[in-house]
């Protein structure tokens, strides 16, 4: 459930960076009004998207947006919204609305690689702003931007948009290569992922919008909330990709833990207790050479195979003895593991073998009985 909580907390989290970055990201900024002008990588062969925010008094509109490009005026209208008398006068201190237009602006049919050309646009909006004793009154007002675009040509803007796309890419690649690469850490040093890297998922959303947001929106050309939310998605489930490929590309993981067994003991007068046998690595190793296995081993782990096969790893206990607790086998070759456990089990008596991908359990007899 925590972990759950966590989750959901950094979702939310996320949206909400993601939005606030986005703000902050405004190419410019005046009286409340906030522009975002979408001219990167622009050739004559498309159009130049805007987006003008308004924020601030009790309601907001924008009455109209004028760009004046390339010789051509463009008017754009905006809600054109009206409240009159629907504003309740009373506590309204803490009451701040936004209003939103979208604009699209055709490009000149020709234009110079590297020509610069100046885009102005003009905001005119209306706000209600307070006023004594709980009234409002509505302010008139407008503020100018102005924006030198640099254009390239068709083939120039498409080379650069692929490299954007290649860079988003290999962002998201690098985060799936790196959380495989831990994973693999972990596991063969026999430990389990532990949830504190869910900690690390809150400077995610801003990690994704820098380098995978922002890149794959130059490089598609889409814009808006509706795209960073997409994006944002796709950005989480990388997370999901790498447990998909340790599962079908990595080792697979076998636990293997034993069954209590009765111990015969010397006191005639004591009843028999139970334990598991323990047996150093080296004799471990022992019995998977006899048992015709190639066994190869370093200070970390032993490395067991067969011929033609990829090796099953084995970590090696701090103590360097088997029994006792569980220890892990890492292997692709299920018949390489039931070889594996075949060969030790008259040693460390009756286990038990669960995988991380399969259901089930394995299970490798013993005598039942072993004397101290």
């Amino acid at each position: 459930m925590l972990l759950q909580a966590l989750l959901l907390a950094t979702a939310v989290l996320g949206c909400t960076a993601c939005t606030r970055i986005t703000r902050l990201s405004a190419d410019e900024t005046a009286d409340d009004v906030s522009v975002w002008i979408y001219d990167s990588d622009a050739s004559p062969d498309h159009s130049i998207e805007a987006r003008v925010r308004l924020v601030g008094g009790y309601r907001a509109r924008i009455d109209r947006v004028t760009v004046d490009f390339a010789g051509q005026r463009h008017v754009f209208n905006g809600a054109g919204d009206t409240w009159d008398q629907e504003i309740v006068v009373h506590e309204l201190d803490d009451i701040s609305t936004d209003a939103e237009v979208e604009v699209v602006v055709p490009t000149p049919p020709v234009a110079a690689d590297g020509e610069r050309l100046l885009l102005e646009l003009r905001v005119d909006f209306t706000r209600a702003e307070p006023g004594a004793n709980h009234t409002f009154y509505d302010e008139t007002r407008s503020t100018t931007f102005r924006r030198d675009v640099i254009f390239y040509t068709p083939r120039t803007s498409l080379v650069r948009r692929v490299g954007k796309a290649g860079l988003a890419l290999l962002a998201a690649a690098l985060v799936v290569l790196v959380i495989v690469a831990v994973r693999v850490w972990l596991v063969r040093r026999n430990q389990e992922p532990s949830n504190v890297w869910v900690l690390l998922l809150f400077p995610y959303p801003v990690l994704g919008y820098v380098a995978f947001i922002a890149p794959s929106s130059d490089a598609t050309r889409l814009h808006g909330s509706l795209f960073v939310i997409v994006a944002l998605v796709a950005w989480f489930a990388l997370l999901r990709l790498p447990a998909w490929f340790a599962r079908r590309a990595g080792l697979h993981r076998y636990t293997v833990s034993q069954v209590m067994l009765p111990m015969e003991g010397t006191d005639a007068y004591r009843e028999p207790s139970h334990a598991v046998p323990i047996r150093p690595a080296v004799e471990i190793e022992a019995e998977w050479i006899a048992a015709g296995l190639r066994v190869r081993s370093t200070k970390r782990e032993i490395v067991v195979g067969r011929a033609g096969i990829t090796p099953a790893r084995v970590p090696i206990p701090v103590v360097e003895q088997f029994g006792g607790a569980p220890f892990v086998i890492l292997s692709r070759d299920r018949q390489l593991v039931i070889a594996m456990l075949d060969a030790i089990a008259p040693m460390l008596g009756e286990l038990r073998c669960t995988c991380d991908h399969e259901p089930g359990e394995l299970r490798f007899n013993a005598p039942k009985q072993v004397s101290r």
